[in-house]
Parts: structure tokens; sequence; C-alpha cells
């Protein structure tokens, strides 16, 4: 029984060699200890091959998995390379890829054994494009100096014209390196143009379908199929064909009888084994050709929707929006059918987007929210009289977010609707068209939207400003009309028959609620000359600091200069928050100063005497001004990183613009670090305006592969 587990344990131990010595993939070394590699690069007569990655870098993750397996790969580099991959981002390899000017990921650096550059690979490429770039390091014939020499000395071989052409083009003479390939081609007989060696001119040099070569290449297919096989062959013609239908099925680009006839003639004659998919492109783009973006264009994708790819499906479902034609039922009843069925097979990110399409195809059949009439304001004053109802008054611009995310995420819900329907009559006015024109001017509107609260005789009642949640907007107003009407209030005060602190901060609260903050700074200013000391720290009349627009005024000095004595009767904690409702906004409002030298020292230096908690968003945002002074964006990716959840609200889009502008351009890995930053936020964000912000901020950085 012994020698039969013995044996087993042999024969376990020999298969696990010989599956190791059967590896094929690169041998690497994690480490950055570069001089024990350069001994050992130096005994074993190798060069160095190091690969400098990131644990967010998709492209170096495709190159683990699809190139460093790949077995002419592997042989390549563990034959000729001793191999090491650090992490640029984690100790000692920051100061290496520093040292070695990595720019982005991933970045190949090959080094002879005293370490010093042979050369690098910038970017992700297929296995065979990769052994290609590795091996001119290897054949000394195939350095920059042979390749200029051997072209020139008249040698035409297709490894050299591949050589050459590839070097005028990474110096920028990219009309050279094509104008080299021509001549090549021309020079090639039939025979020869359909042989494996020169399949690189098409495969990396002929791109787009109208291409002559193309022509050439479908004519003589059959000799090309023989030579280099349908697996070859079927994949790039058929790359060619999507490239040109996709658009025209997709609506990007409006269909001409012509260009349906060459697409069909093409897929005709190029003798694909599998045409399934294309055909059903085909048949939607003529559909476009025919019908536009009407009805039947939308029967014809419903048909054809299920023979499609996968990515094919993905490109039509981005480009469906709410339709507003006399057949808009229908369409979108179509559009969100095949969007519920077919968004889980797409990946997160690809989830995300179109499930926002589909939200919008939902709202629109939730008939249950706020019925607006199409009425004047006059007619509709009249008919809240005779109802005896109060008016609801949606002013609105036709360029603004926030209106239309009201419109698709609030009026349409039932609870909204039904406290609505009940009370007001609502009616919806564009600011800037109209009759618009004279109720913006009447009652004073400067934002958007505005929600004005009438009674029968045109008289304000209340008044609301920006996007409201559908909770804030129901307590908002259900408490704003139980109150007493704000021109009572306002009276009240005027008359000193009420001026207690509740009254006055009900009135700065509304005038800073709809834009006139400076009414508002002047009642706070004139009460705070007949407060005593008592009453400036009193907790009642702390909504003297909150309001505050600038910290130059006379009760903000006095803050300033009596901050100890606020944080001995508030407690350290009450005056933390207090300082955080107060000095964001403050520093907010001075944000095209944040890049200059010195700001915080010349306008804000008192803050440092605060003693501000470890989650301040204040103290969040001085070390965000204090990075944006020195205009170092790798630390402000650094910062935003670790401390993006601490700003409030809007204050994190603003903090997303700060690492975007500082500098303007970032480099590609630090917009890849800027990218992950906005998709960690919109993960828990739940506001639509900041959604769309974060979304937009997003999708306008530029990712470098």
């Amino acid at each position: 029984m012994i020698n039969i587990k013995i044996k087993t344990l042999i024969l376990l131990l020999f298969c696990a060699n010989f599956s190791f010595a059967q590896s094929n993939k690169v041998n690497f070394h994690h480490t950055t200890d570069l001089n024990r590699i350069s001994s050992e690069a130096r005994e074993k007569e190798k060069l160095i091959f190091i690969d400098f990655y990131t644990d967010w870098c998709a492209p170096c993750k495709k190159m683990d998995k699809e190139v460093f397996t790949n077995t002419e790969v592997s042989d390549i580099i563990n034959k000729n390379f001793i191999s090491v991959k650090i992490n640029a981002e984690k100790k000692g390899g920051v100061d290496l890829a520093k040292k070695y000017g990595v720019s982005a990921y991933p970045y190949f650096l090959i080094l002879k054994s005293d370490l010093s550059v042979k050369g690098h690979i910038l970017g992700a490429s297929s296995a065979e494009l990769f052994l290609d770039k590795i091996q001119v390091y290897l054949d000394s014939n195939r350095s920059k100096n042979q390749v200029l020499s051997r072209f020139q000395a008249g040698e035409r071989t297709p490894q050299l014209i591949n050589d050459y052409a590839l070097l005028l083009m990474k110096e920028g003479k990219e009309k050279e390196g094509y104008e080299v390939i021509n001549d090549y081609y021309n020079f090639l007989n039939k025979e020869e143009r359909a042989t494996e060696e020169n399949w690189f001119i098409f495969k990396r040099y002929t791109l787009k379908r109208d291409n002559e070569r193309i022509e050439d290449l479908v004519d003589s297919q059959d000799l090309f199929r023989k030579n280099l096989g349908d697996s070859i062959i079927d994949p790039y013609l058929e790359r060619l064909f999507r490239q040109d239908l996709l658009p025209l099925a997709n609506g990007n680009i409006k269909p001409h009888k012509e260009s349906i006839h060459n697409l069909r003639e093409f897929l005709s004659n190029s003798k694909l084994k599998t045409t399934v998919s294309l055909n059903s492109m085909l048949e939607i783009a003529e559909a476009r050709l025919l019908h536009a973006n009407n009805l039947e264009t939308f029967k014809a994708i419903k048909k054809e929707f299920s023979t499609l790819k996968s990515e094919d499906r993905f490109i039509l479902m981005l480009n469906f929006k709410p339709n507003k034609s006399s057949d808009s039922i229908a369409i979108n009843n179509i559009q969100e059918a095949l969007l519920s069925k077919y968004i889980p097979e797409q990946n997160e990110y690809n989830q995300k987007m179109l499930n926002r399409i589909l939200g919008d195809l939902k709202k629109l059949k939730l008939k249950d929210g706020v019925k607006f009439k199409n009425l004047s304001l006059k007619e509709a004053l009249s008919l809240a009289s005779e109802t005896n109802k109060t008016l609801f008054l949606d002013v609105y611009a036709e360029w603004c977010g926030p209106c239309k995310e009201m419109d698709r995420s609030v009026f349409p819900l039932k609870e909204v609707g039904d406290f609505f329907n009940d009370r007001f009559v609502s009616i919806k006015i564009d600011a800037e068209k109209g009759e618009g024109l004279q109720i913006r001017k009447k009652y004073n509107i400067n934002a958007y939207p505005t929600y004005l609260f009438l009674n029968g005789n045109g008289d304000e009642v209340l008044r609301l400003i920006g996007f409201q949640g559908p909770k804030d907007l129901l307590r908002k107003t259900e408490e704003g009309l139980s109150e007493k009407p704000f021109n009572q209030v306002l009276e009240d005060y005027n008359s000193n028959l009420d001026r207690s602190s509740y009254n006055i901060e009900k009135i700065v609260k509304t005038y800073f609620e709809t834009g006139y903050k400076n009414k508002g700074e002047q009642i706070l200013d004139s009460l705070f000359q007949v407060l005593t000391d008592k009453e400036k720290t009193s907790q009642e009349y702390l909504s003297l600091y909150r309001y505050a627009q600038n910290d130059k005024s006379e009760r903000m000095q006095y803050f300033i200069e009596n901050h100890s004595k606020f944080q001995s009767l508030l407690g350290w904690y009450e005056f933390q928050e207090l300082v955080d409702s107060i000095f964001p906004q403050l520093l907010m409002n001075q944000q095209a100063q944040f890049r200059k030298k010195q700001f915080l020292d010349k306008s804000f230096p008192y803050l440092e005497n605060f003693l501000l908690k470890e989650n301040s968003e204040t103290k969040a945002l001085l070390e965000l001004i204090r990075l944006a002074e020195k205009q170092d964006m790798d630390s402000i990716l650094n910062h935003l990183n670790e401390k993006i959840m601490l700003y409030k609200g809007r204050n994190r889009v603003f903090a997303s613009y700060m690492a975007i502008s500082v500098p303007n351009k970032g480099t590609p890995d630090q917009n890849v670090k800027l990218k992950k930053i906005l998709d960690k936020v919109l993960e828990v964000e739940n506001d639509p305006i900041s959604i769309e912000s974060f979304t937009m901020f997003r999708d306008r950085i530029k990712i470098e592969h």
C-alpha cells in the first residue's frame, strides 16, 4: 500500500513538472530589484523585458490573457529575455516608472543587461503584431538603421516592406508609408498577392472596403482561400462589410439605394460562410431607406433582432429613444420590449447606459402623473378661481437639464400626480417664448425650473426653484402652502408684527432659494446690528452665518474673530458642523481663483485655526485647493480617490471638474484614474442632476489604448 502511494506521488510530481515545463506562459519575475535581474541577464546573456502595468488597466489584463499565453510569444520572450512584471503604482514601481518615463499602460520596456534602454513598446496589440514588435529588438537586421539601409539598397522582401512602412508611420509619415505599401503591392503578380507572407498588406494596411485591393481580393478569393484558409478571409471580409453597414442600420448615416445595392452585391460576391446576421442588418438598413424611422422600420428591427450579434444589438439599442410620432405607442413598445429582453446579455457598463434609455421609455407609460393643461396664464387663473384651486405654474426653458429631468423622473409619478391633480390647476410655460417672456419679467424669474404657486388673482403664494425630488417637492409644497403665504410673512416683518428668528430665517431662506440673495443678506445685516453678543453666538441666530455669501461682511468677520467663543458655546462637534455648513460654499464662490498662488493664505488664512476634523468637507476642499495651486494632477487624483465621498451634493461634481481642468489635459493614465473615480461615485450617487453631470464628465474623458 505504501509503495502504491509513493508511486502515485512520484507520478503526480512528474505530471506537475511536465505540465510546468510545457507551460505556454511568459515566465515573469515579480520584483523591483533590477540589480538582481541585471546580474541574471548578464549571466544568461539575455535582454531584459519589463511589463509596467496597473491593477485597473484593462488592456494590461488583455495582454496577460491573450498575448502572454500565446505559445509563439512566450517561447520567444522566455528564450531571449529575463522578464519582469512591475506594478507602476505600488512601492518601488512608482520610482522605476518615473525613471524610465512610463506615460501610459501597458508599457513594455526593453533593457540591455546593464539596464540601459534598448527600446520600448507602448500599448496592447494582438499576439501576432506584438511578436513582430519584439523581434525587431532581437534581429539586428530589423533595427532602424538596418531597415533604412536595406530599403535604400533596393531590397523588397515582405518583412522589410512591413518594417519600413511601420517605421515611416511611427515617425508621422503616414502618407509615405501607404505609398510604400501601394508600390510594393502593384509590383506583385496575382499569385504573389495571395500568399501568406504578403497577407500583411490587407490585414494591416487595407482597412476600408472601397480600397481597390479589396476588389482584387474578392475577384481572386478562391486563390486567397486556398492559400490562407476561410478562417482568415471570412473574418476580414465580414469586418469590412459590417464597418460600412452598421452606420446605415443604426440610423447614424442616411441610407441610399446605391449604398444598399453595393453592400448586397459585396455580400453576395464575398462568399462568406455565415451571413445570417449580416443579411438581417441589411434588411434593417433597407427598412430605414424605405421608411426612415417610422413604424415599419421598427417592425423590421423587431423581426431581425434575434439573429444579430450581441455587439450589433447594443449599437442599435443605444440609438433607441422615446418616439413622439403618431405611431409612438407601437414604436416605443417595440423598443421597450427589445431593451428588456436583451439588456441582460450586455456587460455591466453597457447595461447602465441602456437602462437609462429603458427608464425613459417606461416613464412615457406613466399616465397617472401631473396633468398639465394646455392653457394660457389668463385661462388657467380663471379655471383655478372657478374650481377654488391654486394655480401651479412650471416655468421652464427648452435647454434646461433639470427641467427635463423633472419631466422624466418626477412629474410622471403617481404619488406626485395624486397630490397635484387634486389641489392645483397645472400648466407649463416656456420662459423664452410667447407669453413666457412677459411672465418671466412680471414674476422676476431668473433661474430654471421655477415653480410658482399663484392664487386666483395671480398673486404668488409660494415659489420653488431647481430640481426637486418627488419627496422634497411634495414636502416643500405642503409645508409652504400650509403656512402663511410669503407675502404675508414679509408684510408682518416689515410692519414689526413678527420679527422672530423663525420668521426672519423663513424670509431669508425664501430669498436665497428664489435668487434674491442680496435681499436676504440685507435683512441679516440689519438683524446683526441690533443683537447682543450673547444673541449673536446663540443657537437661535446661527442663520446669520449659514446664509453668508462671503467672509467680508461684518457678521462673518465677527464669526471669524470669535470662532473660539462659538466653539466653546456650541461644543466642538456642533461648531465643526456649522463650519461645514458655511465655508464650502464661500470657497466655491471664488473657484475661479483656486489656481492662483497663495489664494488661501491671502483670502482664508483663518481656516487653519479652526482645527477641522478629519472628515470635514471644508478640510478636504482646502487640501484640494492647495493641490490646484501647484497644478499637481497626480496628487489631485489621489486626493479624490480617498476623499471624493466627503464632498456633498454638487460639490462632488465640482471636485471632478477640478481634476479635469488642472492641468487642462491629463495623461492617458491620469484619465483612466479619473474615470475610475467617477465610476465609483456613480455607484452611490442618487441625485439625477448629479448623475447626469458625472456621466457627462466621465464620457468626455478619452482613454487611449
